[in-house]
């Protein structure tokens, strides 16, 4: 009877301990069921941005406008066969992700404009002494600007393809303003240089991605020219 009572007991004892066991106490967990929902939107959401740590970035562009070409545009009304030679400012560009939304790279530009214009003045002789009558002479105004910086840049978007972001940049510039009276005057010349060779830029602009790699951009602020615009290459 006593052994009865004991199986009996023992019985009741096991069914209660598997009754009371969870159901999900013997099952391993799935990869990612630790994660909080808002982990797992953030990595979503981080996974869809088009700028995102480690991403590199190569943009090659175009400025306007020339800051030769407006001066030429007030000489043009003064003398009207003034003739205007230019290239720039040409913008070359390269950034990589240090962090989600901060990118660290370098800035390049280069412009060369060229302005030639007839100017009346008296003759000379071989000594450079003026001598009776008036020639005309052909003033030639070159400028040349190169410029190298570090830049950063704080981008605020998130979507897949439009990346607006802020930029800052600092470093070598230098600026050469060259006036050339030619061979008319025994090769006169004068060329100013600016005294600090430091460069700065400041813009606002965006990038818009049409495949994974390949977008435009587009800034607008304060550097060699006030618009620049042009390819990016992501990779």
């Amino acid at each position: 009877m006593m052994d009865t009572r004991k199986a009996i007991y023992t019985l009741i004892i096991l069914l209660a301990t598997v009754n009371f066991t969870p159901a999900n106490a013997s099952e391993k967990p799935m990869p990612g069921d630790d994660k909080s929902p808002s982990e797992t939107e953030e990595t979503i959401r981080r996974n869809r941005n088009c700028f995102k740590k480690g991403v590199q970035v190569i943009s090659v562009g175009y400025g306007a406008p020339n800051l030769g070409k407006l001066v030429f545009n007030d000489l043009n009304r003064i003398y009207p066969t003034a003739e205007f030679r230019g290239i720039g400012p040409l913008y070359l560009k390269y950034e990589y992700a240090i962090f989600d939304k901060v990118g660290l790279g370098i800035s390049l530009r280069y412009l060369n404009s060229k302005i030639d214009y007839p100017v009346e003045g008296p003759n000379y002789d071989a000594g450079g002494n003026p001598t009776a009558g008036d020639s005309t002479y052909t003033y030639t105004q070159t400028v040349n600007s190169i410029a190298a910086m570090v830049r950063g840049n704080y981008h605020f978007g998130t979507g897949r393809q439009l990346d607006p972001y802020v930029g800052l940049g600092i470093g070598y510039g230098n600026t050469n303003f060259k006036i050339d009276l030619g061979g008319d005057l025994n090769g006169l010349q004068n060329t100013v240089s600016n005294p600090i060779p430091i460069a700065v830029e400041a813009t606002i602009g965006a990038r818009y991605f049409f495949s994974e790699t390949v977008g435009a951009y587009l800034e607008l602020g304060y550097s060699q020219s006030v618009f620049n615009g042009g390819l990016s290459f992501k990779f």
